[in-house]
């Protein structure tokens, strides 16, 4: 005879009710981590000119919480937070803030910008602390809307004032996301400009069979706001931010297998965001020509053949598709369209720039040159004599060229730099507060 069934120890939920009602739980826990975090934040010193903001930032997680992209962005927040409280890196963050902000304010100082419409609050600067990445920096962009600007530093080579010259590319990718519309105007300005050219590209199997104009205006929409990012840099820098993508772009080369390649998915619609890395550098040297430098690009020009010296096009593999080759793209045709880009982003006036082009904005000028060259010969010696109209901006493309030429005196050049950032540190602070006077 069957026993009959004993009664349910359980009382069984609906899963989904409860899956929802954990997940409302660890948001409400995340909220509070974050307003716990931002109390610590109000409390440290070295945050305390950005106390309005971290209201903003509490208010930005709080509207949209803590999850995918934005649990990402608080981590990094959580990170800044506790290397400035727990003040390890004092030393270092305090001077990749003082040059990121040089740079920042360098841009948007400029009275040709009041009135423009920013994603960033008005009194918002970029912010540095040591990521977990060892090789590369890295931008929080605008496109998360956050209220304070973000920028990862490498632990590599974070002692060394030279290598601190990505921080113009990274302040230049929030200079073109932070001007709301800036990126959608001069895209479209860019592919209308390209799109009244035919371009020669060999091969009848071209990704999505799209015409060769097309595939030209495709390829620069993906490169865009990384090719932009090394236009802003050239023209906060000069010939030292070149001379530091250079190296870089060794690197680069080095783990893909060739200067001359680039990767695209075809099937997940997603290629290097970068330009091709040999490529890249000419972009560069193409600015620097454009604006006056033209024997220093020769210059850097002719180094970079002697370490690529064949390269007379760039080919594109697909990954996804056991890095089967796409199509290639001759030196000559993706200069050509270079050209044509930089037509419309150095010249062009741009609407949301109260109709000023990029150049009007920034230029590496011949008198700063002269500075950088003043403070380099000063670099070297015991006791540094830094000219009276320095900036920090100038100071860390001098100890790139210090270095090139003495690269025996690095530890002298590194310190000589860090004392002289420091020195010139007042400057900012007093354009700072004239700034916030008026």
């Amino acid at each position: 005879m069957p026993r009959k069934p004993r009664p349910s120890r359980f009382h069984l939920g609906d899963i989904s009710e409860l899956k929802q009602i954990g997940q409302e739980r660890e948001g409400a826990a995340e909220i509070a981590d974050v307003r716990r975090w931002v109390r610590i934040a109000k409390q440290t010193k070295t945050l305390a000119g950005h106390n309005e903001r971290w209201d903003d930032v509490l208010e930005y997680f709080e509207e949209h919480g803590v999850e995918d992209d934005d649990l990402h962005l608080w981590r990094s927040y959580r990170n800044l937070i506790t290397q400035r409280k727990m003040a390890i890196y004092n030393e270092l963050l305090t001077l990749t803030d003082i040059l990121g902000e040089d740079y920042y304010r360098l841009f948007f100082d400029s009275p040709l910008l009041k009135g423009t419409h920013r994603r960033y609050a008005v009194d918002a600067l970029p912010l540095t602390f040591l990521g977990h990445s060892e090789d590369y920096y890295y931008t929080y962009t605008h496109a998360h809307e956050h209220p304070i600007a973000l920028i990862s530093i490498p632990r590599k080579g974070s002692t060394t004032v030279w290598n601190w010259l990505a921080l113009p590319h990274e302040i230049g990718h929030n200079i073109f996301d932070n001007v709301i519309g800036y990126e959608r105007e001069l895209g479209k300005k860019i592919r209308n400009h390209l799109s009244t050219e035919r371009f020669k590209i060999p091969g009848k199997r071209l990704p999505y069979r799209l015409p060769k104009t097309a595939l030209m205006e495709i390829i620069w929409t993906f490169w865009l706001d990384e090719a932009m990012a090394d236009i802003i840099g050239t023209l906060f820098g000069g010939p030292a931010y070149v001379m530091a993508r250079q190296e870089d772009s060794c690197d680069i080369a080095a783990d893909l297998g060739g200067a001359h390649i680039t990767l695209w998915d075809v099937k997940g619609m997603d290629m290097m965001k970068h330009p091709v890395c040999h490529f890249r550098v000419c972009i560069c040297t193409e600015v620097l020509r454009r604006i006056g430098f033209a024997g220093d690009a020769a210059e850097l020009d002719l180094r970079w053949s002697e370490i690529h010296p064949r390269i007379r096009e760039y080919v594109w593999f697909d990954p996804a598709a056991g890095y089967r080759e796409l199509f290639r793209i001759s030196r000559d045709e993706l200069t050509r369209a270079m050209n044509m880009l930089l037509d419309v982003v150095l010249d062009r006036k741009i609407k949301v720039l109260n109709n000023n082009s990029l150049i009007d904005l920034i230029r590496y000028s011949p008198k700063e040159h002269a500075t950088v060259l003043r403070i380099e010969d000063e670099l070297t010696r015991p006791r540094p004599n830094f000219p009276k109209d320095a900036y920090p901006r100038m100071i860390m493309a001098a100890s790139r060229f210090a270095f090139e030429r003495s690269p025996s005196s690095a530890d002298l050049i590194h310190v000589n730099a860090v004392k002289g950032i420091k020195k010139f540190a007042k400057k900012i602070r007093k354009k700072r507060k004239s700034s916030s006077r008026k």
